[in-house]
């Protein structure tokens, strides 16, 4: 399974942390390239396990908050986003890969980014001969994130307040931005550095808190770029300072 540094997305993972979870994912978030991304789920189990994998897609309203749709048979022909396989049976050590396929839909501005959640959902698969199959268990699953980018980037704007135990940041852009927080020593081991670093992406029109670690409370470099870094901006950021941007450097 991957590892990754702090990840702080668009809203709060939806499923517990890796340490209680029955399957390995290969990554919390992923960006679609030509209109496609694949996720790679492993069984850790020592038996067979049945995956469901639910989508909702992700808007944000005029007051930056997020809103979510589910994709349910009702709304079929609102679906832009599609899961291959969507149910799976993955053996004690197999690995699947899922992939993710986005269709256009004739209301959609290519300039601008989409945004998904998937829900991998594991449940025990022991067949119905075996005893186990009559007890009802339930098994751990993750909740990870799918992009799919705008045709070309748009100009970083923005608002960023340093609040001490968080960070509130408004994206005033037209695409996502991609926030790269580091509070760590130049001389810090690379093992050494989850604690005092963090990643963040912010949907076009967000505002939302980052909840900040202890060790990153005082003052931090901020990095924030576009998907395909065209505009890049880079500064620090201290207690009780506030920063905006309207442009790259």
């Amino acid at each position: 399974m991957k590892k990754l540094k702090s990840l702080t997305v668009l809203i709060t993972m939806l499923f517990v942390g890796t340490a209680n979870a029955s399957i390995a994912i290969s990554s919390m978030i992923e960006f679609t390239e030509n209109g496609t991304s694949d996720f790679y789920i492993t069984n850790i189990e020592d038996y067979r396990q049945f995956i469901h994998v639910q989508a909702r897609e992700l808007k944000v309203n005029q007051k930056g908050e997020l809103t979510t749709i589910p994709y349910t048979r009702e709304n079929l022909e609102q679906w832009s986003l599609f899961i291959n396989p969507a149910r799976a049976i993955v053996e004690p050590a197999g690995k699947k890969t899922f992939r993710v396929s986005y269709r256009e839909l004739a209301e959609h501005d290519a300039s601008m980014d989409k945004a998904y959640q998937l829900s991998f959902i594991p449940t025990p698969y022991f067949g119905e001969s075996n005893e186990k199959n009559s007890a009802v268990q339930i098994a751990v699953g993750f909740a990870p994130y799918v992009i799919v980018p705008g045709s070309e980037d748009q100009p970083l704007n923005f608002s960023v307040r340093h609040n001490g135990e968080s960070l509130s940041v408004e994206n005033r852009g037209k695409t996502y931005i991609r926030g790269f927080l580091d509070a760590c020593p130049a001389d810090l081991e690379k093992i050494e550095r989850d604690g005092c670093q963090k990643m963040v992406y912010v949907l076009a029109g967000r505002k939302m808190e980052v909840v900040l670690p202890e060790s990153m409370q005082g003052k931090f470099k901020v990095n924030f770029s576009t998907h395909y870094s065209k505009f890049k901006q880079r500064f620090e950021i201290g207690v009780g300072e506030h920063k905006e941007g309207e442009k790259s450097l």
